[in-house]
Formats: structure tokens, sequence, C-alpha cells
């Protein structure tokens, strides 16, 4: 299978490791809008040409699949541009800032007999998978409470548009949240009330977000964008038997640390052989080879974006949000 990948950033990078790696399953075909000099010599290692637009990208290498991996409010265009060219997408949750667009692009999907899969590159991490595992055989009893806590510093794309009191739809709230709606609910259950909280300023975006299971647990989940230290990730869950943590600083696994092209930065790495990224884009390659539902399910990504819509709807009312399998009441 052919593969392209269009994007920049960590997340693309991430992506151009995978496909660098994955070349049992897919030749990479393309590599375009990415300015990371390790991304591209990976594209160039593999024979992959660097192409300066899309468009010659499509024309030039002829994908069967493209790899949209770019912002949010970025990744619209060429999801459905790919789409209208009969070719799969796949792309890193949350697809968009607001999933009123997704029906249609499943839709058009289907009338071009193609595949439209979101990714959450987290449900494969080796620390998410361990405390579900623990979670189901009741290593912590009846989950009770939990808290998460991520930060990281403000993203340079997003220039001053979040400090806009009216620009919550495209903040920390729609581009960080869905991913733990989603991972929650898959380690929780159904998500029964939301209210939020959200404090701006220039170069500060900070959200605080309260979750009511149907189980009857509580999840308080911190996310901030301004911090002056690189991501961190944190979650408790308590249970009504014991406690699990985990801590992105504190990891058990080997770091690696590389010094990024520029010179102005660290990027910390994990020498394990497959990463989630690996596992994520090897699961949609085999889906789409053999015509089988994907791990992460695409209508899990919808309702986990609904539900972060809700809490945006709780910022303006400041009252709890009521939701009945996803849905607001």
């Amino acid at each position: 299978m052919k593969a392209a990948l269009i994007g920049d950033g960590q997340i693309g990078l991430s992506y151009a490791r995978s496909l660098s790696k994955l070349r049992d399953t897919a030749c990479w075909a393309g590599l375009c809008g990415v300015t990371d000099g390790e991304a591209i010599r990976l594209a160039e290692a593999a024979g992959s040409p660097v192409f300066r637009t899309y468009e010659e990208m499509m024309e030039l290498a002829a994908p069967d699949i493209v790899c949209v991996c770019m912002p949010p409010h970025m990744q619209q265009e060429y999801v459905l541009k790919s789409i209208e060219r009969g070719k799969h997408v796949f792309c890193e949750a949350p697809p968009a800032v607001d999933a009123d667009w997704l029906k249609p692009a499943f839709q058009a999907a289907e009338a071009k007999g193609v595949r439209l899969l979101a990714g959450q590159a987290e449900r494969f991490a080796p620390y998410f998978r361990d405390m579900k595992s623990k979670l189901d055989k009741g290593a912590i009893g009846a989950p009770g409470v939990v808290h998460i806590q991520r930060s990281a510093p403000y993203p340079a794309e997003a220039g001053d548009r979040h400090a806009d009191a009216g620009a919550i739809r495209d903040g920390v709230i729609s581009r960080w949240l869905p991913k733990d709606i989603f991972l929650l609910r898959w380690m929780l259950g159904e998500i029964n009330t939301v209210y939020a909280l959200n404090p701006r300023a220039p170069g500060v975006d900070y959200a605080l977000v309260t979750l009511r299971f149907a189980s009857g647990a509580i999840a308080n989940i911190a996310e901030y964008w301004g911090d002056a230290e690189r991501y961190r990730y944190r979650i408790e869950l308590a249970g009504s038997e014991g406690v699990i943590r985990y801590d992105s600083n504190n990891t058990a696994s080997i770091e690696v640390k590389r010094r990024n092209e520029a010179g102005d930065s660290i990027e910390t790495d994990s020498p394990s052989v497959r990463s989630p990224y690996d596992e994520q884009l090897a699961d949609v390659l085999r889906c789409i080879a053999e015509n089988l539902p994907p791990i992460v399910a695409t209508e899990d990504i919808v309702t986990a974006m609904n539900i972060a819509e809700a809490a945006c709807i709780s910022l303006e009312t400041g009252m709890p949000v009521h939701l009945n399998g996803g849905e607001r009441i």
C-alpha cells in the first residue's frame, strides 16, 4: 500500500517515524508540508520524494492512503480533498475543531468506496493499556475519582487568537479534551454530566473540566498551554481499594533526549521497538488492507468531540451540561 503524509510539528514527525518503520505493510510514496529536518531525512532514506504542495504530491505520488497530520483547524480541507480523489484517509484526533462536517465526510468516503479513519495514539500506549487492564481486573476496586493534568508550552502556531474569549472552540479544549474524554470513556464508560471553566489570557489557555460518569465516578481534568517546560501528562485513578498513578516525567522506561534541528529545544523519545504511533498506524493499514473495523472506532472519536462541544456550551452558559449516550439532553 502506498502512503503519503501531509503535516508538520510533533504529530507529523511521530507518524513520519512510524512510516519509516512499517515498510512491510506500506511504501512511503510522498511527503509534503513538512519543515522538520528529521522527517525529511526519514522520507528520503525510505526513498520517498518530498513535495512542495499537496496537489503535486497527489498527482505524482498517487498514494492509496493519505495521513493528514495537522492541527485540527487545518485538517478538514485535506481530508475532504483526499476523499474526493478516491483516497483512504487517516488523521490524528481530533480531526477538526467541531464534528459537524464529519457525517457528510463519512458519507462522501462511503460513496467513493474509501475509508476515513481517525487516530488516538494514546489508546495504544503501554501505560494506558496497563491502566485499563488493572481496572478490568478490579485491582483498585470501584473507580471513584480521576485527576488528569496535561501541560505544555503555548503552541507557536496559535498566535493570539486563543486569547479571544470567542475562540474557545480552537484552543486547549478542542485539541486536548476530546483525547481525555475518549480515553476515559474507554476506561470508565458513559459520561452523564460535563462542567467547564476556561481562564484565558495572551499566551495562556487553561481549562478545568469536571465529568460525572454513569457509574458515579468523577473526573477532574486540568489542561494548560503556557508552561515553560515541555509536554507533561499526569493521571491518578482512585478506587475503593487502591490508586493507579502515571506521570510522563517519571516513566520507568529509558528516555532518549535529542536536540532539535534548530538547536533551541530538546525532544524526548523512548527506544521502545514500537511506539503508540507505530501501533496506531499499523492497525489503520491492517484495517484498510483486510476491510476490518479499527481498534479506535471513529464513532467514539465523534462522541468525544460532541462531549467536548458540550464543555464549550458549559463555558458559555456557566452551567453543567447533561448528556445521554454522548448527546446533550
